[in-house]
């Protein structure tokens, strides 16, 4: 099934594409006019279809913030008989932006047992009413290659961790 959006901006590069036949056949523009017009078009539509998810809210495999809240986490395991590779997605808020608020951006990681384990820990943790509050333990370990390293060998750990976010004190009246 088509998402609408993705129907919207096919019928919009549908319509560019009209256009751009008209210039070419019909204008009385120069050749090579036409066929840089042409191969523009197509480099900003192509730019345009890889960008639009980013912009929908998919999950993006970008570095996540260093310290950040986790709000959702949705695992999707490995599986052998279909060649899938398992993902990751975490909805996270940048800890600097919690005073302000922040809305939650998708990230998603290349799945691994230790970082799944640590995730559905900190899940269920927030199943039950506590926040969390995640960092990673050094600064390269938030890149998405810092998250995977097959040559790791042996016990493996994730390279973040969850905390318990406290409930404000509030002073009595």
């Amino acid at each position: 099934m088509l998402n609408p959006g993705y129907a919207g901006l096919a019928a919009a590069y549908a319509i560019v594409l009209l256009l751009l036949l008209g210039i070419v056949f019909y204008s009385r523009w120069a050749w090579p006019v036409k066929v840089a017009a042409t191969i523009t078009a197509g480099a900003f539509c192509l730019i345009s279809w890889v960008s639009v998810p980013e912009l929908l809210g998919w999950p993006i495999a970008a570095s996540p913030p260093q310290t950040f809240r986790l709000h959702a986490a949705y695992v999707q395991q490995p599986d052998k008989l279909s060649k899938t590779r398992g993902v990751i997605n975490l909805w996270l808020t940048d800890a600097a932006d919690l005073s302000r608020g922040g809305t939650p951006r998708a990230f998603q990681f290349p799945y691994t047992a230790p970082l799944h384990e640590v995730v559905m820990n900190a899940t269920a943790r927030m199943n039950k009413g506590v926040p969390q509050l995640g960092e990673f333990r050094n600064s390269q370990a938030n890149t998405i290659a810092g998250l995977h390293d097959p040559a790791a060998g042996g016990q493996a750990s994730a390279p973040l961790t969850f905390y318990d976010i406290p409930d404000p004190l509030f002073p009595d009246k």
